[in-house]
């Protein structure tokens, strides 16, 4: 239960809080850069963090993860 009260707390603070609060905070040109500029940056930062991870950690080749991970 604590996982999943903890999960969703940080998946909110990283998917929008943060991002949003930047956006309030932090003056940039929305005429040029857009309204939702720290939105679409962390966005796009977690998704090619994710890809990265999973293409390390799900790859049955590499033994150092296999030992762990595939038993």
């Amino acid at each position: 239960l604590i996982f999943i009260i903890a999960g969703t707390i940080l998946g909110a603070l990283g998917f929008w809080l943060i991002p949003m609060a930047l956006t309030a905070l932090v003056p940039y040109d929305k005429q040029v850069l857009g309204s939702s500029l720290f939105l679409f940056i962390t966005w796009i930062f977690i998704n090619v963090h994710h890809y990265f991870l999973d293409n390390v950690m799900w790859r049955r080749g590499n033994p150092e993860v296999s030992k762990y991970l595939f038993r």
